[in-house]
Order: C-alpha cells, then sequence, then structure tokens
C-alpha cells in the first residue's frame, strides 16, 4: 500500500480516535467523510469521558504538574492523543479553570517554580488550540527569554566548585544550576512543556521575527552539548533554605546518539513527531536518521509494526515521557498496533512536509 491508501486503511480498519485524527490531520476532513459524526463517535467513548473527568483544577499545584493522571499535563496530554481540541464543547468547559488561572499568573511575579507551572499551563492549552491572550502573552515573554537563552548558546550551566563553597555538605558536588538558567531566570534553559507551546504557536502562523526566534531555539536544542546535557539538568538551589529542588524536564532527543534505546524508547516517538512541527528540526541530520530507523518497522503490506515500548499507555507516569500514548481501545490485537503504529508514522511524514 502507497500513504493514500494506508490512509484509506487506517479510515476503515482503525478505531474511533484513529479513524478521526486520520480524517482530520491526515486527510483534512475530505468531504466524503463524516466527520462531524467521527467527532461525536470519538465524545461517546467511555475512555474520552474517563478522561475528561480528570481534569479537574482542585487548587493545588499537584492537580497542574505529577505523575499521576488526574494531573493536567497528563490529562491534556491524553485528550490530545484521543483527539480533543480547542473549540469542542466538552474540552473548553474542562480547560475553563485553568485558562482563568493562567489569566491571573501571567502578568503576576513568576517566581522560582512558579514559572514552571505558567510555562507548563501555557504550552498544554496552545498545544491544544487555545488562543487566549494569557496563553498568546505568557508564549511570547518564554520565546523572548528562550532565544536569548538560544542567542548566548552556553551549555555551561552549572555552578563551579569554588561558587558552591560555604553550601552545606548535602548540596557539595552535586550539578547545582546556575540562577541566570533557572525557571525565572535571564537565559532559561528550554523546557519541553515550552516546546509543544512553541508548536501551537507555530500553528497560528506567527510573524517572520517570531519564526526566527523559534528556530534559534530547536537550534540550541539540536546542539550536541545540549544534547549531552542530563534530562534533568540539575538542581535548583534555594539560597533562603540552603536547600536543592530537581529542576527537570529538558527536551532531550532519542536518537541522537543513537537507537540502543533504555527508558528513552516510550518517548522517541513522542519527541520525534513533536519536533516534526519545527521546519530546522526536520532539517537536521537527527531526523532524516530517525526517520530511516522507522522504516526498519514497515511490514511487507506497507504499513508499520513499531517496537511495544515506542507507544506505551501506562496507569500513571508523566505525559511527557510517552506514558499515555494509546489510541486504540484493544490494544492487545496486533492489528491495532498496527493501525496506530502506522497512523504515527504518517502523521510525523505530514507534519514534517509543511
Amino acid at each position: 500500500m502507497d500513504e493514500a491508501e494506508l490512509m484509506q486503511w487506517l479510515v476503515e480498519a482503525g478505531g474511533p480516535v484513529v479513524r478521526y485524527r486520520t480524517a482530520t490531520e491526515l486527510l483534512d476532513g475530505p468531504a466524503d467523510l463524516d466527520v462531524a459524526g467521527m467527532r461525536a463517535e470519538v465524545l461517546r467513548r467511555p475512555k474520552v469521558a474517563l478522561w475528561l473527568r480528570r481534569l479537574e483544577r482542585r487548587g493545588s499545584v499537584g492537580d497542574l504538574h505529577s505523575s499521576q493522571p488526574t494531573a493536567f499535563e497528563n490529562a491534556m496530554g491524553k485528550l490530545h492523543e484521543l483527539g480533543l481540541r480547542a473549540g469542542m464543547p466538552e474540552l473548553d468547559e474542562r480547560t475553563e479553570p485553568f485558562r482563568e488561572w493562567l489569566a491571573e499568573k501571567v502578568d503576576g511575579p513568576a517566581e522560582g517554580l512558579g514559572g514552571f507551572y505558567v510555562r507548563l499551563v501555557a504550552g498544554a492549552l496552545a498545544r491544544a488550540g487555545y488562543t487566549d491572550d494569557a496563553v498568546q502573552r505568557s508564549l511570547e515573554e518564554t520565546l523572548g527569554r528562550l532565544y536569548g537563552s538560544a542567542r548566548q548558546g552556553s551549555c555551561d550551566i552549572w555552578l563551579s566548585p569554588e561558587e558552591c563553597t560555604g553550601l552545606p555538605k548535602s548540596c557539595r558536588g552535586k550539578p547545582i544550576i546556575r540562577p541566570e538558567f533557572t525557571f525565572d531566570g535571564r537565559t532559561p534553559l528550554p523546557l519541553i512543556h515550552d516546546m509543544y507551546g512553541l508548536s501551537g504557536l507555530l500553528a497560528c502562523g506567527p510573524d517572520a521575527p517570531m519564526k526566527r526566534k523559534i528556530s534559534a531555539v530547536v537550534g540550541y536544542i539540536l546542539r550536541p552539548e545540549y544534547q549531552r546535557l542530563p534530562d534533568g539538568y540539575g538542581y535548583l538551589l534555594d539560597a533562603r533554605k540552603r536547600q536543592l529542588w530537581a529542576h527537570g524536564w529538558g527536551v532531550g532527543l532519542p536518537g541522537h546518539q543513537g537507537f540502543e534505546f533504555g527508558s528513552e524508547a516510550s518517548r522517541f516517538v513522542q519527541r520525534l513527531e513533536l519536533m516534526a512541527h519545527f521546519p530546522r528540526a526536520v532539517k537536521s541530520a537527527w531526523f532524516g536518521d530517525c526517520l530511516q530507523h522507522l522504516e526498519q518497522s514497515r511490514l511487507e503490506d506497507g504499513s508499520y509494526h513499531l517496537p511495544g515500548g515506542y507507544l506505551e499507555d501506562r496507569a500513571s507516569g508523566y505525559y511527557v515521557a510517552g506514558a499515555y500514548m494509546g489510541m486504540e481501545e484493544n490494544r492487545r490485537e496486533r492489528q491495532a498496533q498496527n493501525v496506530e503504529s502506522t497512523f504515527r508514522v504518517l502523521l510525523i511524514k505530514r507534519l514534517a512536509s509543511g
């Protein structure tokens, strides 16, 4: 089967989510398909109702960021995989409290971890298609600072041992991030949540200067020196309490140093799909090598069957680590695995083609 035949096969053989996403994201909603009926079928699925219920604002930061499926970042990620986007009343109603929260926070002081939460929420909302003023302003402010990071280009992000003199013994010898690279620093380190937000910003047709800034940030991330940084970056120093906090959530690109994956396997396809939004990433040697690697999973009929660890669907974990990638309802059937694998590969190619 060629790509057109594979898309038709996905519409015929896939479950409700794959059929709907194929129609809207690969085929652009052709007139001969009942896209509205497909959308309604997706919204009727019990799994969609479950994840919508999990998207609830209860007032703590744990609602936003944790490894639990009820955390905003994970529920939004999963609902995106299930095909929900801005403009669907069911999603709009559930995201309204989070959009209101962001509108309150975006103009206020966002010191320390507060800056992290704002960037996380703005990124997830932008990816889903929300263009609220608070979302746009938050992303543009973050992009401006990330552009500064990219122009500076430094990956020397840790305090020297001499600069750590006087800290408690428990802090010594650990990679403590320099203040300028922290969440609210002048030149912060890119977060995976930022990149999801910037992919949404690109979909809104930004002007040429903004595109150049995004390209510069992507170029910084693609640098070998950046990719050698640990995915968690290191530790934040609370000078007043003289204690450390884990930073986390860098933009590691599995495959950058080969395809003998360990725990990175669950993020590989997810990160490749994300970076397919960015022309500078698509032109990189890393992206080309990844596409060639995917072709090793092509079957004789032209469909794909990716290794099981590439598309995990766990009961808990972080979405950005690949924990909630399942779309089909009965994933134990081989055809379901072929369907999901084929959809993912075709989507990556479609995004990369612009």
